[in-house]
């Protein structure tokens, strides 16, 4: 399903312990019985989002992967997300994405 502009999606893998709390305004994509990439790294990954048509449209990296960010945004713990604070704005540098201890699956960030 496409994302609408200004919506929010949630990628899941098939058997992925996802909350039921997702609300219905978000576009869930589920990737069946495959991992995520590589699963994300716990020490470090990128993540690149491509159109129907393999384009690159958005990208990011985190941790001690430097692939997208010279100084890419720290790791989250367990409990805690990589958030783009402020929603909807793209400097295309690791200054959009924040450490959020709150996360806010499939809604607008919090913080």
């Amino acid at each position: 399903s496409p994302i609408p502009s200004n919506g929010y999606a949630v990628i899941v893998g098939q058997n992925s312990n996802v909350p039921t709390s997702i609300p219905s305004t978000a576009i869930t994509i589920e990737l069946g019985n495959v991992p995520i990439g590589s699963g994300l790294n716990s020490d470090g990954d990128a993540v690149y989002l491509r159109n129907n048509s393999d384009v690159l449209f958005d990208q990011m990296s985190y941790g001690d992967n430097s692939d997208v960010f010279p100084t890419p945004p720290p790791v989250p713990s367990p409990t805690q997300s990589l958030s783009r604070i402020p929603n909807g704005t793209d400097t295309n540098s690791s200054a959009d994405w924040q450490l959020d201890s709150s996360p806010t699956i499939g809604t607008e960030n919090s913080l």
